[in-house]
């Protein structure tokens, strides 16, 4: 006979992951993250450097992403997200997790139909 399958298949686990830094007060969310990739270097040798990225958005936003090619486990999750928010401290209003995986986004923007095209 054939194999089962299963209708509710767990989402693969991701392999880059994005952490939102806001600071409404400070204005300094992307020299922090600056400084927490410094902080990373120096004092945390066990984390590949060369695969975290900040990328600014503007004064208040901005967000460090981790990325490699084998997926991440949960408490690798966790235990990032520790490291990020004992860093950051509570000046920072909100240091969330965004999962990304390769199928849950479409690389380009789709696109409107022909027929609505002008």
């Amino acid at each position: 006979m054939g194999q089962k399958t299963s209708k509710f298949l767990r989402p693969p686990k991701p392999t880059t992951l994005r952490f939102q830094i806001y600071s409404w007060r400070n204005h300094d969310s992307a020299e922090k993250a600056e400084e927490f990739l410094i902080y990373l270097r120096e004092n945390e040798p066990q984390v590949p450097t060369q695969q975290i990225t900040v990328n600014r958005r503007n004064d208040d936003l901005c967000f460090i992403t981790y990325t490699r090619s084998t997926p991440y486990t949960r408490d690798e999750i966790h235990s990032i997200q520790r490291l990020i928010t004992k860093f950051m401290s509570t000046g920072y209003t909100t240091i969330n997790e965004r999962l990304n995986t390769r199928n849950k986004f479409p690389l380009a923007p789709r696109l409107a139909p022909p027929s609505v095209l002008p």
